[in-house]
């Protein structure tokens, strides 16, 4: 249930244009600079109305309207996103305390902080969501099936970044049972390099490029350090194109790398819509964004 902001609405006679993320009613235009968290990465304007009377409110979406595992954008896809309570206006007796039911997305916003600080908007996501919610496509277990055919490199397209590193996670933790797998990524990755990793694999089997571990860590500058005969398993997290010469001579050698050095190991690339690919003709690309019809 949501505060009801007496204050506010009593001193302004119009009705609020939306209400935020926490339920505060605002009156300017909707702009995902006017959230009430400010360290949102994905945000939505949606259209949702009181389950008991109906009344229609414009309100703001983030991830934090989403699972461990999905982006905002994924929850949208799969017709899952919910507001939860309606705003508290006394639109009813019971209305504050009722369910929103979620009609439509009216814009739809995202920004990546390794690429821009500023917010771009995706039209993708935009229109009514699915009344019916889909349950997601299970991606780990077609890539592990795949692995077990015979198939490498695999390229995984992620549909968002909580996306991209939950499957990073699952994935290394399912080939890590078999073996030493190394993943590589690009500088700007390390702290969710780690973080994916969480509750998957114990910290003790998890280390740098210098450590003999079940897991090991390596930036992309770092990679040719590493023998890839003790290697079962390579997964790839790069990011935008490189930015200065330096980084591209660096990008440049380690693709060479995976063509040769690492040639006949499983590669098994993550990338988001605007990564730079690594792995030159996979075997197989995945559409992570797949959704299976719930039973």
């Amino acid at each position: 249930m949501h505060q009801h902001y007496k204050d506010i609405l009593d001193r302004i006679d119009e009705p609020p244009a939306w209400f935020d993320d926490y339920g505060v009613p605002r009156y300017g235009d909707f702009s995902p600079r006017h959230l009430g968290n400010i360290y949102a990465s994905e945000a939505a304007l949606a259209e949702v109305s009181c389950q008991q009377c109906g009344r229609m409110f414009k309100v703001a979406l983030t991830e934090a309207f989403t699972g461990k595992c999905l982006g905002l954008s994924d929850e949208i896809r799969l017709g899952r996103v919910e507001y939860g309570d309606p705003p508290n206006v006394d639109c009813c007796s019971a209305g504050a305390t009722m369910n929103s039911v979620m009609h439509r997305i009216l814009e739809y916003w995202f920004r990546d902080y390794e690429v821009s600080m500023g917010w771009q908007r995706d039209p993708t996501f935009e229109g009514p969501v699915a009344e019916d919610p889909l349950d997601p496509h299970d991606t780990v277990a077609e890539v592990i099936a795949a692995v077990g055919s015979g198939a490498q490199p695999i390229r995984v397209m992620c549909t968002s970044t909580r996306n991209r590193y939950d499957l990073a996670g699952r994935i290394t933790a399912a080939i890590a049972s078999d073996g030493h797998v190394l993943v590589v990524y690009d500088e700007r990755y390390l702290v969710v390099a780690r973080q994916m990793l969480d509750g998957l694999v114990p910290d003790m089997d998890v280390g740098d490029w210098k450590d003999s571990r079940t897991v090991t860590l390596a930036e992309f500058s770092r990679v040719k350090e590493i023998h890839p005969a003790t290697i079962n398993g390579i997964i790839v997290l790069a990011g935008p194109g490189p930015r200065n010469e330096a980084e591209q001579k660096i990008w440049s050698d380690i693709t060479t790398w995976f063509a040769t050095e690492a040639d006949g190991k499983v590669q098994i690339e993550l990338a988001l819509a605007h990564s730079y690919c690594m792995i030159a003709n996979p075997n197989l690309i995945v559409d992570a964004g797949r959704a299976a019809q719930s039973q």
